[in-house]
């Protein structure tokens, strides 16, 4: 990312992942592989505790729900 972010710029990630509730965690682990075969990407990860794993600085986090 350095090579395309210019110093002190920003990148906004928009990603789904985990949900804040347990029962919608346990449907989206058991169809996610289904999931990822027909749209090739995971819908139940865990998206800050990846940001942590690679050091990345946040500034800040929300979750933004369709009702």
């Amino acid at each position: 990312m350095a090579a395309v972010c210019k110093p002190g710029g920003q990148l906004i990630l928009l990603q789904h992942g985990k949900a804040s509730w347990g029962w919608l965690n346990h449907r989206l682990d058991d169809e996610a592989q289904a999931h990822f075969a027909k749209w090739g990407c995971w819908w139940n990860r865990d998206i800050l505790q990846l940001v942590h794993e690679v050091k990345f600085v946040h500034a800040n986090h929300g979750a933004v729900h369709d009702a």
